[in-house]
């Protein structure tokens, strides 16, 4: 017997490399390997900083693109350097956005000149305006106090719920940076599912079944002595006053695994219509992405006798496609995500959602978010003038 279990301990010192930390048989994959593979992921920042300059060097003096008449293989390194350096962050992405400004010059792709002028374009300058709008807008909570006021709007149904997300994500969206737009209005999203799990963890934890069956009771006591009549306003206003208590009156003819099925689809639905809205919105106008201006410097330099591509005219062509796309997203989203069966579970859930409360709290307009919000205002009418001035 002694011997069988030296065996076995000999038998699991030779394996345990092959072990994950449950004791379960994992990949095979030679401890070396995985040595190599940690020191790599502890270390990639370092690895990517010298992995930049060398494979810019490399690709220098080993890449041949027509005969090396142009200046094609030079660019390519450069692009190298920046790709690594940009995708695992070897250094600050502001630095990284400075490597054309010394290495384009050096290797007489452009001059100093032309290649500083990229930096102080006015889209470069219409970009950063538009950050710093988002932020002052986030630092004074509107986006906060806009996201409340449209989800206590749509928030008694979550359908209407969504189709709120899907509003107010891409009207946002418009007027500020999509990316800094879903930072705004993401947290707000996960409020929403947060609130949404702990309505369903009531039913799972069976503590609604409790405070049903005392509910019921003291509704029975009170139907006898007060007459049905009264009975009934009272079981009317313990629903009004404890909503959470009925939850399992919808949910309890249906498994656990349909009741966790419906709350992760709409938990997915909420986030991929703040994904999908703030993309829409941002491409109904120039200051909605970043790209759009880009675009708008492009087209400045390429076509430099025609007429600026201006903020009213940008509009006028994509936000009615803008407003068709974001109602084809709600369609959808709500199809795959909150389907007809789903719609009564999550609205008991979204009775102990209270934005309104919320929204209480932010208390009064204050004259800094008035600022705010007039400069906001303001802006699509400079932006869309026809004067020079105010022309993109």
């Amino acid at each position: 017997m002694k011997h069988n279990v030296t065996a076995a301990m000999e038998d699991y010192e030779a394996k345990k490399p092959l072990l994950s930390e449950d004791g379960r048989f994992s990949l095979c994959v030679p401890s070396y390997f995985r040595r190599i593979m940690l020191i790599i992921g502890l270390h990639f920042r370092d690895i990517a900083l010298v992995a930049g300059p060398l494979v810019f060097v490399v690709l220098l003096y080993t890449l041949d693109i027509n005969g090396g008449e142009s200046k094609s293989e030079d660019m390519v390194a450069v692009m190298a350097w920046m790709f690594i350096w940009w995708v695992f962050e070897a250094i600050p992405l502001a630095i990284t956005a400075l490597l054309p400004l010394f290495l384009l010059p050096l290797l007489r792709i452009q001059t100093a000149s032309a290649v500083s002028k990229s930096y102080t374009s006015d889209s470069i300058f219409l970009i950063m305006g538009s950050f710093i709008l988002a932020n002052a807008l986030q630092f004074r909570n509107l986006h906060k106090r806009f996201a409340l006021y449209i989800i206590s709007l749509f928030g008694s149904d979550p359908r209407f719920l969504l189709f709120g997300f899907c509003i107010g994500s891409g009207f946002i969206s418009m007027w500020v940076d999509n990316v800094a737009a879903a930072a705004m209005l993401m947290p707000m999203a996960v409020a929403v599912q947060q609130k949404v799990h702990a309505g369903f963890d009531l039913q799972r934890a069976g503590l609604t079944d409790g405070l049903q069956a005392e509910a019921d009771d003291s509704s029975v006591h009170e139907q006898e002595s007060l007459g049905e009549d009264a009975g009934s306003k009272a079981i009317q206003k313990q629903s009004s006053m404890y909503p959470e208590r009925h939850l399992s009156n919808v949910l309890v003819n249906m498994d656990a695994e349909d009741v966790l099925k419906i709350e992760l689809d709409f938990s997915r639905g909420v986030a991929i219509s703040v994904a999908l809205s703030v993309t829409i919105g941002g491409m109904s106008t120039l200051t909605g992405n970043a790209a759009n201006m880009v675009l708008s410097g492009i087209w400045e330099a390429e076509f430099p006798k025609e007429k600026s591509l201006s903020y009213l005219q940008w509009m006028l062509f994509t936000v009615p496609f803008a407003i068709l796309l974001i109602l084809t997203s709600w369609t959808l989203l709500c199809i795959f995500f909150c389907p007809p069966s789903a719609v009564k579970p999550i609205c008991r859930s979204l009775h102990s959602l209270h934005f309104e409360d919320e929204l209480a709290k932010l208390g009064a307009v204050t004259p800094d978010q008035i600022a705010v919000l007039v400069i906001y205002l303001v802006l699509p009418l400079q932006m869309g003038s026809k004067l020079a001035a105010f022309q993109i």
